[in-house]
C-alpha cells in the first residue's frame, strides 16, 4: 500500500538528487586525466594509423629530452666537482717568470693580472729550482710545494686563481695587488737566495 502511494514523477527526482551527489562522482586525479587524455589523443584511431605513429613520436621525444635533462644536469655536477679541486696552471708557467710579471703589470683585466701574477710567482720558483712544476700541475699543487720553500700565502694565492679561472670570482684591485705583492715577494726572495 505505501508503495502505491509515491507518485511516479516525485520518486525521478528524489533519485535523480540522490545520483547527482558527490559521493556518487569522485574526481578523477589529475594524472588520471593526464593518462586518460594521453591514451585517447595518442593511441586512439586504428593499428597502423597517423595517430599511433604520432602517439609513438611523442614518446621518443619525451625520453629524448628527460636523457638531455639528465645529462645536462651530471653535466653541471661534475663541473662543480671540478671547481672544487684546482686548476691546472696551463703552458703560461713554462713561459720566463719575468714576462709573466711583465705582462701581468699591464694586464687589460683584474682577472688576467691575477692569474699572471700567480703563474709569475710560481714559475720563478720553478726558475730557481725551489720546485718543480708541469703545465698539469695544478695551482693548489704548486700551492702546496711553494708554501714549503717560500714565504708567502700561496694557499690563499691558489683558492684565488681558482676561483678567477672557473669564473666563481671576479677579481677586484685588492685581489689584484695582494697578487702583485706576492709575486714580487717571490722575486725578491728569489733574488737574495741567488746572491747568498
Amino acid at each position: 500500500m505505501f508503495l502505491a502511494s509515491i507518485d511516479p514523477s516525485d520518486a525521478q527526482r528524489a533519485a535523480e538528487a540522490e545520483l547527482a551527489k558527490s559521493k556518487y562522482h569522485p574526481r578523477e586525479s589529475f594524472l588520471s586525466r593526464g593518462w586518460r587524455w594521453l591514451m585517447e589523443n595518442l593511441f586512439s584511431g586504428d593499428a597502423g594509423g597517423t595517430r599511433s605513429w604520432f602517439g609513438f613520436i611523442w614518446i621518443v621525444v619525451g625520453v629524448v629530452i628527460a636523457a638531455l635533462v639528465v645529462w645536462l644536469v651530471f653535466r653541471a655536477f661534475r663541473r662543480t666537482g671540478r671547481i672544487a679541486r684546482s686548476a691546472p696552471l696551463g703552458h703560461e708557467v713554462e713561459k720566463s717568470a719575468n714576462s709573466l710579471l711583465a705582462r701581468a703589470q699591464v694586464a687589460s683585466t683584474p682577472n688576467e693580472a691575477v692569474l699572471l701574477y700567480v703563474r709569475a710567482a710560481i714559475a720563478r720558483l720553478h726558475e730557481s729550482g725551489r720546485i718543480v712544476v708541469a703545465p698539469s700541475t695544478t695551482a693548489s699543487e704548486a700551492a702546496q710545494l711553494a708554501t714549503a720553500v717560500a714565504p708567502g700565502d700561496f694557499l690563499a694565492a691558489a683558492a684565488l686563481f681558482n676561483a678567477v679561472a672557473y669564473g666563481h670570482h671576479t677579481a677586484t684591485l685588492a685581489d689584484v695587488e695582494a697578487m702583485r705583492s706576492l709575486a714580487v715577494a717571490t722575486f725578491t726572495n728569489s733574488r737574495q737566495e741567488v746572491t747568498s
